[in-house]
């Protein structure tokens, strides 16, 4: 097997790419450049298979990557594009104006005033006719930038006068 060498280094050598490899945080990157210094040092695609915990062929992958256009081309990655959305973005744009400006009583969903998943899967069917799972409408709404928060409760009868009293008497017996 023919030993894998490189014949444009970009500027880089074996120490900078090491330097550059510390700064990285994303695994997957970092074992992309660790596999093109150990290359610049001299191992063979094999060990360095071992030493990085990949597969030979990924190892020189790796190289030809780094040899056609440098760091910015071997840390590179498409990802696949995944399925296209249920629901189209002027679709999406209506869900999210309906969850800031009305409620699920004036919608005709239910007599609540706050929305939740079940809720907005309803009103999704029926706007929309398009059955969405509680799980996928969970994502969109959390790539709209919405955050899931939970109600508290306000006590109609509390008097904040004696929930002070009640707060400095346990102080006290905290201290004795």
């Amino acid at each position: 097997m023919r030993k894998l060498t490189i014949t444009n280094t970009h500027g880089f050598t074996a120490e900078s790419l090491l330097k550059e490899e510390q700064k990285m945080k994303d695994v997957f990157l970092k074992q992309r450049v660790t596999a093109v210094r150990l290359v610049m040092e001299g191992y063979q695609a094999i060990e360095i298979a071992q030493i990085v915990g990949i597969c030979r062929q990924s190892v020189s992958t790796y190289v030809k990557l780094f040899q056609e256009g440098g760091l910015s081309t071997l840390l590179h990655r498409d990802f696949p594009p995944g399925n296209r959305p249920l629901l189209s973005p002027h679709e999406q744009e209506e869900v999210k104006h309906v969850m800031q400006e009305s409620t699920p009583a004036r919608e005709g969903i239910e007599p609540v005033e706050s929305w939740d998943t079940r809720l907005l899967q309803k009103w999704i069917e029926k706007r929309f006719s398009i059955t969405m799972s509680r799980p996928g409408i969970r994502d969109m709404l959390i790539r709209m930038g919405f955050r899931w928060k939970r109600t508290t409760y306000v006590l109609a009868k509390a008097n904040p006068e004696k929930q002070q009293a009640f707060l400095h008497q346990l102080e006290t017996i905290k201290k004795t």
